[in-house]
């Protein structure tokens, strides 16, 4: 049976071939001799590109055949090609998800999102922090932030402690919002009701874009040119109704609260007579509410309160939402505004918290704000393709690397990580230099 003569191999650190020879050997029965057999040279292989463990099968840069497998068990030579490999190395790094991260990275690279940001955020840090959220919200939303760093590889080519402060600076900010709100918010919102500090909202095409922080509701002014303010009660005081009357530009809706000297207990008896009323039903993201409309007065001025109630199962809740507002609108407009306003709020606040100076607290919500900016365009991206961005992100997941210091190598993908991949045009890396891709990625 034939052997593989291997001289003077010598391995790398991970395994791999640096250099050495080998032969094909052929054992020969001698009658005479000590051993009765001696090796004969069959054929030399040439340099060694790769060795399995056994040494009975490797790749080899052959002098007559070129690169070659060749597998003594069968003695047998097939075809090899530039850059194959057949021994499985099992990494001594870590063993972490990739395709999550790399199919957001990617798919926002291609889409067109990446760049703008890139312009808007020059900042390295502060840069990496958002991009650092974005795939991890995108893949794992309800995750802790510790908890997706631990699983991912993306701690080892992202920085994502960058303080809030550097993000919420003056000259940030602007940068910020001459890339994507280059004119005046269309409308701004500080709806939801909670302990500590403000901060308002402001939209632009149809996308939250602008923040700034409130340090005194009762003395608050829209900025020039804002045509919808959706406020929570604190914003309620004679000021708000004496610079916004009927004819004013702007509209405003804010939470009326039940405190003496405004007309709630009043508005919400009046409302109570209208409960069960096909005129006073709505239909709203799949709920059904009572709404009614009524005129009052608020600190001498004309108004008007819209109560609601949620009609659940049927049944009114023993309690109304009532909200003001300087205009006439139609209930079903009042309530689906200040809703969606909620919802906004709701995706950027998650970090606020007491103590925030002004600067911290506008660049914690304008870090939540960029990173919403890439989902939504990896999500418009993705759904072009065909892919729902939450299949996207769970058939990615299944595409894990190991991490040897700096060397990131990905493995072979499964079938629906595979085709999620060629869905979106992605090609799947076999490995990556974790400082190479960073700086692809500050460059994009």
């Amino acid at each position: 049976m034939p052997f593989i003569k291997v001289q003077r191999l010598v391995r790398n650190e991970d395994g791999t071939v640096k250099s050495g020879s080998a032969a094909v050997m052929d054992s020969v029965y001698v009658k005479e001799g000590k051993y009765h057999s001696k090796q004969v040279l069959r054929e030399s292989l040439g340099k060694v590109v790769e060795l399995d463990e056994s040494r009975r099968r490797g790749i080899f840069r052959s002098p007559t055949r070129g690169l070659v497998i060749y597998d003594a068990d069968k003695d047998e030579f097939s075809e090899a090609s530039e850059g194959q490999t057949i021994v499985t190395r099992k990494s001594s790094g870590r063993h972490v998800a990739f395709g999550d991260a790399y199919v957001f990275l990617e798919t926002a690279r291609k889409s067109g999102v990446l760049e703008p940001m890139r312009k808007a955020v020059p900042d390295d840090a502060s840069y990496e922090g958002i991009l650092f959220r974005a795939a991890k919200e995108f893949s794992s939303p309800r995750m802790p932030m510790e908890a997706f760093a631990a699983r991912s590889f993306l701690p080892s080519v992202l920085d994502c402690k960058a303080a809030a402060s550097q993000m919420g600076s003056e000259g940030a900010r602007k940068r910020f919002f001459q890339q994507f709100c280059p004119g005046r918010p269309e409308t701004v919102s500080d709806a939801a009701m909670y302990d500590g500090p403000r901060v308002m909202l402001g939209t632009y095409g149809g996308r939250t874009v602008w923040c700034d922080a409130v340090m005194d509701p009762s003395r608050w002014s829209a900025p020039e040119g804002t045509g919808l303010a959706v406020l929570s009660q604190d914003y309620v005081s004679q000021q708000l109704f004496k610079s916004y009357d009927q004819d004013s530009a702007l509209t405003f809706i804010a939470v009326m609260p039940a405190r003496k000297g405004l007309p709630y207990k009043e508005a919400c008896q009046k409302a109570a007579k209208h409960l069960g009323e096909k005129d006073c039903v709505y239909s709203l993201a799949g709920r059904e509410y009572f709404g009614v409309r009524k005129k009052t007065e608020v600190f001498g001025r004309k108004a008007y309160a819209y109560v609601y109630t949620d009609l659940g199962s049927g049944i009114p809740l023993p309690t109304f939402t009532v909200l003001l507002s300087n205009k006439g609108l139609s209930p079903d407009v009042v309530m689906e505004a200040f809703m969606t306003a909620l919802r906004s709020e709701a995706r950027v606040r998650r970090d606020v918290a007491f103590g925030m100076s002004s600067e911290e607290l506008r660049g914690c919500v304008l870090r939540s704000i960029a990173a919403r900016i890439l989902r939504d365009g990896v999500a418009e991206a993705s759904e072009a393709a065909g892919m729902k961005p939450y299949e996207l992100a769970g058939y990615a997941q299944s595409l894990m690397c190991s991490m040897d210091g700096r060397d990131i190598r990905v493995e072979e993908p499964g079938e629906p990580a595979s085709r999620a991949f060629s869905t979106m045009g992605i090609r799947v890396p076999e490995r990556l230099d974790a400082d190479a891709y960073r700086k692809s990625l500050l460059n994009p």
